[in-house]
């Protein structure tokens, strides 16, 4: 488990050489630098100048301004689904596969935990993700007062949770980079999904919900029982709409997602709904460490990209073990999909997700014209810079967000 992390710099001389980064053209040379989907250059350099990627040299240029002989730079990793509001209920929830009760373990902490709890909670999730690589990431928010006052140290959609289950539920003003997320067709109502769709497609926000994540989710749509039917049944739940279909084809047909919806989890999905996902350029976000906490089996990748939908990958929460290193992640994904290349697998927490964001020509790569969001990895003298990036553990050398820097170690 990655520590509490401090995301500044422990070396003042590189952080203020670095602070150089936005403010004028600079050229920052690496052993390798991974420019997307395989493509690496070795040595390669990167000149940047205003937060952007302005060129992009196969040999040593006559200038550097920073060397970072023995690393790998790469992309900033996208993270497509987390709750970093629960980080401090690392160790707190058992594993369980019944996700009814663990859904009531995690609301029993939800219940302790004050505003200055999620808040802490916040800060401490942000220092994980950028120490660990991590440069955007779409978090879950059901508690807006704990959003950082000051500057995030990256590029992070505060997506805010709708639950009207027992009280009304009102979405606040959305500001920049904002998303909005009804939590899930058993929390969240017909209403506060049309609610947030019309909010999203007026404002551009971000569209994002939890659906098709269990089987007792499956049971209580589909069959109308199980514990999770039981469970809403004790809430007050309005159970009318269970016994038809399971939950994303209750979504699809009532035409309650907005366009380019972001899907968390969709670990069970019939055939016949791939093409609707995929002609609506909807996005599947698979989130392995969770996975591997409720013992699930195998994500069915190949089916996903076999019909052409998008899939990215996200950590979910400390709530579900994760450890908020997308690089956990990527480990768990290739352990259990040994068939693909590490490329095709890092390309979906790149610009795999950066398209999802609408931001691939923006984000995800290595390029002239892209963002300056990239990190460093220690890599030696002709090893694969991917197998680098696979095996390295603890804080990354160096991340920056758009040419500022957000987090060094040494």
């Amino acid at each position: 488990m990655v520590g509490q992390i401090s995301h500044k710099c422990h070396s003042a001389a590189l952080f203020k050489k670095m602070r150089i980064l936005y403010f004028r053209a600079v050229i920052v040379r690496a052993s390798a630098v991974y420019c997307r989907r395989g493509r690496v250059i070795t040595p390669g350099a990167l000149l940047l100048s205003e937060g952007r990627i302005r060129g992009l040299y196969e040999d040593a240029p006559s200038r550097v301004d920073l060397d970072l002989e023995g690393y790998a730079l790469f992309p900033g990793m996208i993270n497509m689904h987390t709750h970093i509001e629960y980080t401090h209920f690392s160790g707190k929830v058992w594993r369980t596969r019944s996700f009814s009760k663990w859904l009531s373990n995690v609301n029993a902490l939800k219940r302790q935990s004050s505003s200055t709890d999620y808040a802490e909670s916040t800060k401490v999730g942000c220092r994980r993700l950028v120490a660990t690589g991590t440069t955007s990431a779409v978090t879950i928010c059901s508690h807006p007062e704990a959003i950082p006052n000051t500057r995030c140290p990256l590029r992070m959609w505060w997506a805010m949770e709708g639950i009207d289950l027992q009280r009304a539920f009102d979405f606040p003003v959305l500001h920049e980079r904002l998303a909005v997320s009804p939590h899930s067709p058993y929390m969240a109502s017909a209403d506060l999904y049309r609610r947030a769709k019309k909010l999203a497609e007026r404002t551009g926000a971000v569209f994002t919900t939890h659906v098709n994540e269990s089987d007792e989710e499956l049971e209580m749509f589909a069959l109308g029982t199980g514990p999770l039917y039981e469970l809403m049944q004790k809430l007050g739940r309005d159970l009318s709409d269970c016994g038809q279909c399971d939950a994303l084809c209750l979504l699809l047909d009532e035409n309650l997602l907005a366009g380019r919806a972001v899907l968390a989890h969709v670990n069970y999905v019939q055939e016949n709904y791939l093409a609707r996902l995929r002609s609506a350029d909807h996005t599947v976000v698979h989130c392995p460490s969770c996975h591997l906490f409720f013992e699930r089996d195998r994500f069915d990748y190949a089916r996903f990209k076999a019909a052409g939908v998008r899939v990215t990958l996200g950590t979910d929460s400390a709530a579900t073990g994760a450890e908020l290193d997308m690089r956990e992640e990527l480990r768990l994904f290739s352990a259990a999909h040994p068939e693909l290349e590490r490329a095709e697998i890092f390309d979906l927490c790149t610009c795999q997700a950066a398209e999802a964001l609408g931001l691939g020509d923006v984000l995800g790569s290595l390029l002239p014209g892209y963002s300056a969001d990239f990190f460093a990895v220690r890599c030696e003298l002709g090893q694969d810079p991917l197998e680098a990036l696979f095996n390295s553990r603890g804080q990354v050398r160096l991340t920056c967000v758009a040419g500022r820097i957000v987090h060094s170690s040494i």
